[in-house]
């Protein structure tokens, strides 16, 4: 029998990671592993050493690795952003945040969307009702809230930026998002400016209190 002395019990080796917490650092793992590996190499076995945890917690949470990635991606897109100082307009800061959508449609990150979006037709993932605004956007809108000059924004206010529905705030990255789905590749910059000038800035403008052709 093995007579050795026992590692001592540290503080953290007795923590159990539980709930959100837990739920949080796989989560991030699997940001990260995607990253690293991207789509092909990606695999649960991978995130589960990274987070240095069980596949039964994967498992126990996400069926598959589609869901995985897909609540991965949900969970970035959340995020809190670094403080990004406004370009002088929300048209400007809204074109600057797609075209920074696309550089990353560009990437791992890109490719692994296509195929999530593909294998969801052969294990479908449920939907969910938690839909958050996209903080960059909603940090974009808090600089023209901030101004309240609807002359250079295009937006009245009569509602700070939280109250706009989060599938409003959404609405211009999901658009490019389907741009890069459908093509292959990122929105052009004329694309952009058409999904922000024709469709997303008018539908911000109308929910925000004011229309836009009333500024």
């Amino acid at each position: 029998m093995d007579s050795a002395p026992r590692e001592p019990e540290t503080a953290a080796r007795r923590t159990r990671r539980r709930g959100r917490v837990l739920e949080d650092e796989l989560l991030q793992a699997a940001w990260e592993e995607l990253a690293e590996k991207g789509w092909h190499g990606f695999t649960m076995e991978g995130v589960a050493a990274r987070a240095r945890s069980g596949k039964a917690s994967l498992y126990a949470r996400w069926s598959s690795r589609t869901a995985l990635i897909r609540a991965a991606m949900y969970r970035n897109a959340v995020q809190p952003v670094p403080v990004m100082p406004s370009l002088g307009s929300l048209r400007a800061d809204l074109i600057r945040g797609l075209h920074t959508s696309g550089r990353n449609f560009e990437s791992p990150f890109g490719q692994a969307m296509r195929a999530v979006i593909a294998d969801a037709g052969v294990a479908p993932v449920p939907p969910t009702d938690d839909q958050r605004p996209i903080e960059s956007v909603l940090l974009c809108l808090r600089h023209a809230y901030d101004r309240a000059d609807p002359l250079i924004d295009g937006l009245r206010f009569t509602i700070p930026p939280h109250d706009i529905p989060a599938p409003v705030i959404n609405l211009g990255p999901q658009m490019a998002s389907l741009d890069f789905l459908s093509n292959g590749v990122a929105s052009s910059d004329n694309r952009v400016e058409q999904i922000v000038d024709d469709i997303w800035l008018p539908v911000l403008a109308h929910h925000a209190g004011g229309r836009a052709d009333d500024v």
